[in-house]
C-alpha cells in the first residue's frame, strides 16, 4: 500500500507579511532616491550659482571691450555696487548696455538673483586703507548669488576677489610693480625680439626697453601704423616684464562738427545728446606706483569736434572706428591742461584750441586733415597726446648687426636722451648741445663711406627716437632718481623704432645708386624702403637722404603736414639724415655746402627752401629746391620753413556780473547759444568766467527762479553788469 503525500502552497498570511516587507522596502528606497536627486539638484544649482559669481568676477577684472571708438562707461573707476563691466555691444555715442547686469539670471529652471558690492582701497603712506584718499588702487567685490530651492528654501552663493586698479589685464599697466591684495606680484617672461630691426636700449641696470617693427595697413587711402613696445627687466633670470605699451597712429580726412554737448552721463538712455568730448589721455606720475601711468582723459562739453568724412562730403555713417574718434576728439579744450599736442607754440591755438588745417591755410570750418596717436589704456584705443621725435639717424642695416657699431648706436640714444633730461627738454624745445653723431656711425663723413660694387643691393635703416612730453612734477622725479644713481630712464617714455618704411629716401644720383621703395613688375629689381641698388660705378661719393616729419603726420607717412604755422616745432618740419656711397673702388670726399639759415648739406644732395619766413593769411608758401655741387649751392630762397599766418579776426572779452534776485536762481550766459553757468553766491551776487569771442557773437544771460527773464548783450565787449 503506497502513503499518500500532502503538499501544502503558501498561506495567505506568508503573503502578506512578505508584501508588507517589500513595501516598506520600496518605500525606503524611493524615499533614499528621492534624497539622492534633491541633494544633487542643490549640489547642481550651488553650482551654477557659483559660476554666475564667477562669470561676473572675470567680467569686472577684465572691465575692457573690444569695440575701439566707445569711450569706457565700465572701466575701474565705474565698477561699484551692482555696477561695471562689460557692455554688450558699444555705439560710437557712448550708450551701453551691461552684458551682465545684476538682478535675474535664469539657468537650468532655476531663477537666480545676482549682485555685488564694492570695498574701494586707497594707497595712503605705503599701506592699505578704505579711508578714501585721491586715488582708488583696489577694490574688494563680493558678489552673491541667491536662490530658491525646490524646498522653497532660500538659498546663496558669495564670490570674493580683489581687483587691481594696474591689471596685468591692461596693455599699459606696469606688470611689475602692482600694489596686489596679498601683497604678490604676477611674473609675466618676455622673449626679445631677435630681428635685426629691433635695437634694445638699456633703461636700467638690468633693464631693457625695445620697440618691435611697425606694421602698416592701408585705410581710406592713408598709412596706419601699429606697433608694441616691451620693457623687460631681471635679463639673466628669464626677462620679466614691466611694462607693455601698444600704439596706433591713424590719419583722417575731418569735418567740423559744431560744439560737443553736455550729455555727462552717457549711460543715461533718456539723454539722446551723447556727444560729449574726451580730453587727450597722458601720461603722468603716480606716487603710489613710483613711476609713470597712463591717464585717461576728461569728459568734457562745449568744446569744438569733427567727425569723419562720410559719402558726399558729409558726416556720414563711417565705417572706421578710429578715425570717427580721432576727428571727434583730438580738439583742445582751453579747460584742460594737457593739450593733443604739447609741443605746438601759443601762436598756432586759437580759442584755447589748437589750428587745424587743410593744406598749408588754417580753417575753422570744412574739411581738414588729422592725424591721431592711439594708445591702448586700460584695454581700450585713446587719443593720446602727439608724437615728438627728438633723433632721426640713418644707418646700413650691417651696423645694427655688428655688436661694436650696435653698442655704439644704443649709446648715442642714450646721451640724446640724457641730454634732454639734463637740459630739462622735454616739452618739444631744440637742444642747446646735441651729442655728436659717433663717427664709426657716421658714413657721411669722409674715411667711412659705404662702399659697394655694382650689383650690390644692401639695406639701410631709418632709425627714429620720440620723447613724449612730460609735465615738471614727473621731470623732478626723474632727476631725484638719476641724482641717486637709481635707474632712472626706466621711468622716462621714449622709445626707439624702425621708420624705413615711412621715411622719404632719396638718391642723388638714381641713375648710379637706386633707394627704395621701387616696384618693377616682372623685372626682378623691387627694393624695399631704404634699400640700395648700385647701377654704376661713379668715383665721386653719392648721398642718399630720408626724412622724415617730426609728430604724426610722419608715423602716417602723410606727404601734407597736419601743423604748418607753430612758431616752435610746426609739424611741416621733417627731420633728415645721410650717408654716402662708393660704388667706384674710392671715392673723393665730398664737398659740403654752407646754408643759409645754418649748418651744411653734403656734395649732390638737395634741401627745401622758401622764399618768405611767412606770408599772410590766404597766400600760399613759395619753395624751391636747392642743390649743393661740389660746393657751390644753387637757388637763392634764405629760409627753411615758412607759415602762414592766422586769419586776423577781431575779438574782445566779455565778463558778466551782477545779482540775482534769489540766491537759488540759476544764472545762465549763452555764447552763440552755447550755455555757461554762473555761480550765484548767499548775497545774489554772480560772476561768469570771461569769455573772449570775435565782435559778431550772440552773448545774452537768462535768470531762472523767483524771475524768468533773458537780456541781451549789445555790445558784447568789456566789463558788463545785469541785475535782475
Amino acid at each position: 500500500m503506497k502513503k499518500i503525500l500532502s503538499q501544502k502552497g503558501v498561506g495567505l498570511i506568508e503573503v502578506l507579511i512578505a508584501g508588507l516587507v517589500f513595501a516598506v522596502g520600496i518605500t525606503a528606497v524611493v524615499q533614499l532616491q528621492g534624497t539622492f536627486f534633491k541633494s544633487s539638484s542643490a549640489a547642481n544649482a550651488r553650482s551654477i550659482a557659483m559660476s554666475i559669481a564667477e562669470e561676473k568676477i572675470e567680467d569686472l577684472r577684465g572691465f575692457q571691450v573690444t569695440d575701439s571708438s566707445v569711450v569706457d562707461i565700465f572701466d575701474f573707476t565705474s565698477i561699484t555696487a551692482n555696477g561695471g563691466g562689460r557692455c554688450t555691444e558699444q555705439l560710437i555715442n557712448g550708450v551701453c548696455t551691461m552684458a551682465l547686469p545684476s538682478g535675474s539670471v535664469a539657468r537650468d529652471n532655476i531663477t537666480f538673483n545676482r549682485s555685488w558690492s564694492v570695498t574701494n582701497y586707497y594707497y595712503n603712506g605705503g599701506t592699505l586703507t578704505t579711508i578714501p584718499n585721491e586715488d582708488i588702487v583696489q577694490k574688494q567685490v563680493t558678489v552673491t548669488v541667491d536662490w530658491t530651492d525646490i524646498n522653497n528654501t532660500p538659498q546663496t552663493a558669495t564670490l570674493s576677489t580683489v581687483i587691481n586698479k594696474y591689471s596685468s589685464a591692461s596693455a599699459t599697466g606696469l606688470l611689475a610693480n602692482n600694489i596686489g591684495g596679498s601683497g604678490e606680484k604676477p611674473l609675466v617672461f618676455y622673449t626679445p625680439s631677435t630681428d635685426t630691426h629691433v635695437t634694445p636700449i638699456s633703461v636700467g641696470t638690468d633693464t631693457k626697453r625695445e620697440t618691435l617693427v611697425p606694421s602698416s595697413e592701408t585705410v581710406d587711402g592713408y598709412s596706419r601704423t601699429n606697433f608694441i613696445a616691451y620693457t623687460y627687466s631681471g635679463l639673466a633670470s628669464g626677462n620679466q616684464l614691466v611694462r607693455e605699451e601698444e600704439f596706433q597712429t591713424v590719419a583722417c580726412d575731418c569735418l567740423f562738427n559744431g560744439v560737443s554737448g553736455n550729455d555727462l552721463n552717457p549711460s543715461d538712455d533718456n539723454d539722446t545728446s551723447d556727444d560729449a568730448t574726451y580730453t587727450v589721455a597722458h601720461l603722468q606720475w603716480n606716487i603710489a606706483t613710483d613711476t609713470y601711468i597712463d591717464v585717461v582723459g576728461d569728459l568734457v562739453a562745449e568744446k569744438v569736434k569733427g567727425c569723419a568724412k562720410g559719402g558726399g562730403g558729409n558726416c556720414a555713417a563711417h565705417p572706421d572706428n578710429l578715425c570717427d574718434t580721432c576727428c571727434k576728439d583730438h580738439h583742445d579744450s582751453s579747460s584742460s591742461i594737457f593739450k593733443f599736442d604739447p609741443f605746438r607754440s601759443n601762436n598756432d591755438f586759437t580759442l584755447g584750441d589748437h589750428n587745424h588745417y587743410n593744406g598749408t591755410n588754417p580753417v575753422t570750418t570744412g574739411q581738414y586733415l588729422e592725424s591721431c596717436r592711439f594708445k591702448r589704456v586700460n584695454g581700450y584705443w585713446r587719443v593720446f597726446q602727439d608724437w615728438n621725435l627728438v633723433k632721426y639717424s640713418v644707418l646700413p642695416l650691417s651696423d645694427l648687426i655688428d655688436s661694436t657699431t650696435k653698442a655704439t648706436y644704443t649709446a648715442y640714444v642714450q646721451a640724446v636722451i640724457d641730454a634732454h633730461l639734463d637740459e630739462s627738454k622735454v616739452s618739444g624745445e631744440t637742444l642747446n648741445s646735441s651729442p655728436v653723431k659717433p663717427a664709426t656711425i657716421n658714413h657721411a663723413s669722409f674715411g667711412n663711406y659705404i662702399n659697394l660694387s655694382v650689383g650690390d643691393k644692401p639695406e639701410m635703416t631709418a632709425r627714429a627716437v620720440y620723447l613724449d612730453y612730460i609735465d615738471s612734477a614727473h621731470l623732478t622725479e626723474i632727476k631725484n632718481k638719476k641724482l641717486a644713481g637709481q635707474d632712472y630712464l626706466l621711468h622716462l617714455p621714449f622709445y626707439e623704432l624702425e621708420v624705413a618704411p615711412v621715411s622719404n629716401w632719396l638718391s642723388a644720383e638714381p641713375t648710379k645708386v637706386e633707394v627704395g621703395p621701387y616696384n618693377g613688375p616682372g623685372s626682378g629689381n623691387d627694393l624695399i624702403a631704404g634699400q640700395l641698388a648700385a647701377l654704376l660705378s661713379d668715383v665721386n661719393a653719392i648721398s642718399i637722404t630720408a626724412a622724415i616729419k617730426k609728430s604724426n603726420s610722419g608715423i602716417a607717412a602723410l606727404s601734407s603736414a597736419i601743423d604748418y604755422n607753430a612758431t616752435m616745432n610746426p609739424d611741416n618740419l621733417a627731420y633728415s639724415d645721410n650717408l654716402s656711397i662708393c660704388t667706384g673702388g674710392s671715392c673723393s670726399p665730398n664737398t659740403e655746402c654752407t646754408l643759409p639759415w645754418g649748418g651744411t648739406i653734403t656734395n649732390r644732395s638737395s634741401i627745401e627752401a622758401y622764399q618768405s619766413a611767412t606770408v599772410v593769411f590766404g597766400s600760399n608758401c613759395v619753395s624751391e629746391t636747392r642743390s649743393c655741387s661740389d660746393g657751390t649751392l644753387s637757388g637763392s630762397f634764405l629760409n627753411l620753413s615758412c607759415s602762414v599766418l592766422p586769419e586776423i579776426i577781431n575779438t574782445c572779452t566779455t565778463t558778466v556780473s551782477g545779482k540775482a534776485n534769489n540766491n537759488s536762481d540759476i544764472i545762465i550766459l549763452s555764447v552763440n547759444g552755447s550755455p555757461r553757468s554762473c555761480p550765484v553766491a548767499t548775497n545774489k551776487s554772480y560772476v561768469c568766467t570771461p569769455v573772449t569771442t570775435d565782435l559778431s557773437a550772440t552773448l545774452s544771460v537768462t535768470s531762472s527762479g523767483s524771475v524768468n527773464n533773458t537780456i541781451t548783450l549789445l555790445p558784447i565787449c568789456g566789463a558788463k553788469i545785469v541785475n535782475f
